[in-house]
């Protein structure tokens, strides 16, 4: 049998510094300035510095200025080092017109950050007709929104990323700390 480990005690500096390096990946406790949001279907998002994120990481946004705001908390499809958009998991669509459209929520949040003013642009949908394409929202619940598809055999796959209509240059990323492994971890600096 080994000896018991005392635990460690870190500084609220020090802690804002540090990352936590993990079996499978690394998990960043840094937040990023953003500098650009484009106008675009979907829109990306660019950081004054490299991220460290990876695809499917979560993310809370805070302070954006761009048309509709990107506020809230979201997954990520990379780009680049610098670079990403913003997306929910469809999990579900209905048999309907409007189709309603289920969405698994990311990290701890407890509703997704879409209203009526929102498009967004669906990919990987295997409903018949496909959702794929820049659809306008509607009637949004805390994991739901409409389109105006006429749906007849219901879906459960896809992705819907944020369009925006007008260009932002502010804003903060927080990675929401979900690990990419769940086994040991070590304290490290950057």
């Amino acid at each position: 049998m080994g000896s018991a480990v005392a635990p460690v005690t870190l500084s609220a500096n020090l802690l804002n510094t540090l990352q936590l390096r993990l079996v499978g990946g690394v998990q960043n406790l840094n937040t990023y300035t953003i500098t650009s949001i484009s106008a675009a279907s979907p829109a990306l998002v660019t950081t004054s510095a490299a991220h460290g994120l990876a695809t499917g990481d979560v993310v809370t946004i805070t302070g954006s200025n761009s048309t509709p705001s990107i506020d809230g908390t979201w997954q990520v499809f990379v780009g680049s080092t610098t670079t990403f958009q913003l997306y929910y998991t469809i999990v579900s669509n209905s048999v309907a017109n409007p189709t309603v459209v289920t969405i698994d929520l990311p990290g701890a949040a407890a509703a997704h950050a879409l209203d009526a003013t929102n498009t967004v642009t669906i990919t990987g949908s295997n409903s018949t007709p496909t959702l794929d394409g820049s659809r306008t929202i509607s009637s949004p619940t805390a994991t739901t929104f409409t389109v105006p598809v006429n749906v007849t055999v219901a879906g459960s796959a896809g992705l819907a990323l944020i369009n925006c209509t007008g260009a932002g240059t502010a804003g903060t990323v927080t990675p929401s700390g979900s690990f990419r492994s769940s086994f040991g971890y070590q304290v490290m600096s950057p």
